[in-house]
């Protein structure tokens, strides 16, 4: 549990340092600009034991604002080919519907960057100490569903693309044994700049009305459906116990 919450720790800081990108006037924007090699804005040592930081405080409203805003996921518009530069398939890939008046050719996709800190989130809300905070009436299935989608997500990104910076031990006032000393120097990116070039790309018109009401036009291909889908298809209630 101590390595699982420490883990907890790390992700939350990597994740914030995660990105950065340039504002393009225009949409959508050309596809190098969404995966790109920018470089670092600053050489910075951060303090991941920092008390101050609102990304470790427990739930309250202020907690609450910071956190929605880290993890705001927005959807942003691609077109034709930047799907097939992306290596998917446009015939199977979602469309924005005319109604939304951002084009007939307009392929809706989100930055896995704030997917990630959405996931992230999620998974704070739902630990044992924030569950009754978040969830006074239990939780149904499709939202341990989508945890369980967020745990292996996360895991695969730590996988995919391990930090390999170093921390050291120091001894501290009030403890005799080695502690570990988490201020790194890192290279970081300016995650801020990522939300900020997020919102000037978003596709403004969307709402919940309008998504739920989205349904696949006729003769749509269809990809073989994951598992993630059929878990959510149970409508349990969980309690954040299992039996």
């Amino acid at each position: 549990m101590a390595l699982f919450l420490m883990s907890l720790g790390c992700l939350a800081l990597s994740a914030y340092l995660a990105l950065t990108t340039q504002a393009i006037d225009g949409s959508p924007p050309p596809l190098d600009s969404l995966t790109p090699a920018w470089g670092v804005s600053e050489v910075v040592t951060k303090h991941l034991s920092s008390n101050d930081s609102v990304l470790r405080q427990d739930p309250s409203p202020h907690v609450d604002a910071a956190w929605h805003k880290f993890a705001d996921m927005g959807i942003i518009g691609l077109t034709k080919e930047q799907v097939i530069k992306l290596g998917k398939n446009p015939a199977a890939t979602v469309l924005a519907p005319p109604s939304w008046g951002v084009g007939n050719e307009t392929y809706l996709a989100q930055i896995d960057a704030v997917h990630l800190a959405h996931c992230l989130n999620s998974m704070r809300q739902s630990l044992h100490y924030n569950f009754n905070y978040y969830h006074p009436n239990g939780i149904p299935n499709v939202y341990a569903a989508h945890l369980m989608h967020c745990q292996e997500a996360l895991a695969k990104w730590l996988m995919c693309q391990p930090s390999m910076d170093l921390f050291t031990f120091s001894w501290v006032e009030g403890h005799d044994g080695p502690f570990p000393d988490f201020d790194m120097t890192r290279k970081c990116w300016n995650y801020d700049d990522l939300l900020e070039w997020q919102d000037e790309h978003r596709v403004q018109t969307i709402n919940t009305a309008e998504w739920s009401a989205m349904v696949a036009p006729e003769g749509t291909q269809r990809k073989p459906a994951p598992i993630l889908f059929k878990e959510s298809l149970s409508r349990t209630p969980f309690n954040g116990n299992r039996s």
